[in-house]
């Protein structure tokens, strides 16, 4: 993802996704995405949502 999406010198993605996870999220109504990694559906949603990104898509 990283890759595709520029130049990944200098990015540190864990610490980029870490953060991520423990932010609001507006597409989770303000929640955060670390909340819904407890279940398979809550799983399937981040990943949505990151794939969404990934794309342009995200709003």
């Amino acid at each position: 993802m990283v890759a595709e999406s520029g130049d990944p010198i200098g990015f540190d993605a864990r610490q980029w996704l870490n953060r991520w996870l423990r932010g609001p999220v507006p597409a989770l109504g303000g929640r955060l995405p670390v909340e819904f990694l407890h279940t398979p559906d809550g799983v399937v949603q981040i990943t949505r949502i990151l794939a969404s990104m990934q794309t342009g898509a995200y709003q």
